[in-house]
C-alpha cells in the first residue's frame, strides 16, 4: 500500500495532535472539499475521509504511527549509533509517542518500561474438515511499512477456533537490527452447515420416521471423517441424543471425541390413503386400551 502522510491531508502539525484537533480539522476540510460543494475534488476528498477514520481510531491510529515513524527513519537523515546509543533511543519518549505499545521489560530492575514489537497476528479461516485434518494454505501477510508476501503455513491436524500458530522470523522487521520477529497465525473455523463443533464433540441432527422412532432402525450416518453406522432403540424419543463413541473431533494430542446425533422425529405431512389408515388403526388400537 502507498504510504500516505495522514497527518499533512488533515493539515495536522504531527503525531501530537490531539483528538479534539483531528476531529475540527476533518469538519473544516469536509465541508471544503465535498464532492457536492466542490467538484473534482473526489480523490482528495476520500483521502481525508480515510486520514480522519483511521486517526480517530486510537487502536488503528497506533499502528499507523508505527508506519509513520517506519516512513520518518528510512527518509530522514541517516545517523551510525552506537549499541548503547541504540538501546537509549529504543526507550525514549520520542520512540514511545510514535509507537504507542508497551511491554514490561523483562531485564529492567523496577517499573521501567521498553518498546518492543508485539508479535504480528494473521487470521487464518479454515472449514472444519480442514482443521480436523490439518491442511497446508498459502496465507497472504500485510505487515505495516513492508510489501505483502504470500508464505505457505502449515496447520496441525486438530486445531480449533482460535489455536495459534507461531512462525518464528516471519514477522515485521526491526528497524534496528533489520532481524524479523515472529507472526502468529490465528485458526478461525468456519460455521458447518452439517454439524457444530463442541469441545472436541460433533453433534448432528438426524431425521427418522416414527415408525423407526417407535420400531427402531440401523441407520448409516456421515461424520466428519466417514460414514458410520448408528444403532437407533425402540422408543427412541424426540430431542434424544446418541453418541457414536471416539467419531468425533480430534485434538493436538490425538484424542477424538464422539459423534453425538440428535434425533428428530419426522412426521410425515402427506401420506397416502394406506398409510392414513394404518395410523387410524393404530389409534383406535390405542383408544380401546
Amino acid at each position: 500500500m502507498k504510504y500516505k502522510n495522514y497527518y499533512k491531508i488533515l493539515n495536522l502539525s504531527g503525531h501530537r495532535a490531539s483528538e479534539e484537533e483531528i476531529k475540527n480539522s476533518y469538519r473544516k476540510l469536509t465541508k471544503k472539499y465535498h464532492p457536492d460543494v466542490n467538484p473534482g475534488n473526489e480523490e482528495k476528498y476520500l483521502d481525508i475521509t480515510e486520514a480522519y477514520e483511521t486517526l480517530s481510531n486510537t487502536r488503528l491510529r497506533k499502528r499507523y504511527n508505527i508506519r509513520y515513524y517506519l516512513h520518518f527513519l528510512q527518509n530522514g537523515i541517516r545517523l551510525t549509533y552506537s549499541k548503547d546509543t541504540i538501546e537509549r533511543f529504543k526507550k525514549s519518549e520520542f520512540v514511545r509517542i510514535f509507537i504507542g505499545e508497551f511491554v514490561e521489560d523483562e531485564n529492567a530492575g523496577k517499573k521501567e518500561k521498553a518498546y518492543t514489537a508485539n508479535p504480528d497476528e494473521v487470521l487464518l479461516d479454515l472449514t472444519l474438515e480442514e482443521a480436523f485434518q490439518g491442511a497446508i494454505k498459502q496465507v497472504d501477510i500485510n505487515l505495516p511499512g513492508e510489501d505483502a508476501r504470500s508464505i505457505k503455513v502449515r496447520v496441525p491436524r486438530g486445531a480449533t477456533k482460535e489455536s495459534k500458530v507461531l512462525l518464528r522470523g516471519e514477522g515485521r522487521r526491526d528497524i534496528f537490527t533489520g532481524n524479523r520477529g515472529d507472526l502468529t497465525i490465528v485458526i478461525n473455523t468456519l460455521p458447518n452447515s452439517k454439524y457444530t463443533l463442541e469441545g472436541n464433540n460433533l453433534t448432528k441432527e438426524l431425521k427418522i420416521a416414527p415408525t423407526e422412532a417407535v420400531l427402531g432402525a440401523e441407520r448409516s450416518i456421515t461424520s466428519i471423517d466417514g460414514v458410520y453406522k448408528l444403532k437407533i432403540p425402540e422408543g427412541v424419543q424426540n430431542g434424544d441424543v446418541l453418541a457414536i463413541k471416539e467419531a468425533g473431533f480430534i485434538n493436538k494430542s490425538g484424542k477424538r471425541g464422539d459423534f453425538l446425533v440428535s434425533i428428530k422425529i419426522d412426521i410425515p405431512k402427506e401420506l397416502t390413503k394406506e398409510e392414513k389408515e394404518l395410523y387410524a388403526k393404530l389409534r383406535n388400537l390405542h383408544s380401546s386400551q
